[in-house]
């Protein structure tokens, strides 16, 4: 009886772990292909029919052709961008990347100017695909550090 606890024990450590890593790995892979600055390797995340939201900037793609739009606009916008992931858990297809996404303002409102803000994508997966991506973060910060508003 005690070998069949331990086992128990070392399988629900290995599948723990495996779960770790696989969130690691979906948020690694999520940043390294923003960072990649490459539509299809933001279309390669996605499923079939995945969905990318920008909630700020009430923005809907849904499917490869929009999604690849979507990036290539954003990329065009904010051609240094990077993103840092600064936490990530993913559980039984749903969880959280938390983010810091900085660059320099050249089409979303034509500034030039550097801005760095966090945020937070909601991300629901099946078989190693993002099904739904809800990202979320403060527009008027981003606003703000480029201008737009006033501080």
């Amino acid at each position: 009886m005690k070998r069949l606890v331990a086992a128990a024990a070392c399988i629900a450590v290995i599948f723990s772990v495996s779960a770790a890593c696989a969130a690691d790995a979906i948020a690694e892979q999520w940043a390294a292909a923003w960072n990649s600055h490459d539509a299809e390797k933001i279309v390669a995340l996605f499923a079939e029919n995945g969905v990318y939201e920008d909630i700020p900037f009430g923005s809907t793609n849904r499917g490869a052709a929009a999604l690849r739009s979507y990036a290539k606009a954003y990329f065009d916008a904010v051609p240094d961008m990077k993103t840092s992931v600064t936490g990530a858990s993913v559980k039984g297809g749903r969880g959280y990347i938390e983010w810091v996404f900085s660059g320099t303002d050249v089409g979303l409102y034509r500034t030039n100017k550097k801005f760095s803000i966090r945020g937070v994508s909601i991300v629901t997966t099946k078989d190693g695909k993002i099904t739904r991506d809800r990202d979320y973060y403060d527009l008027a910060a981003l606003m703000k550090q480029v201008g737009v508003l006033p501080k």
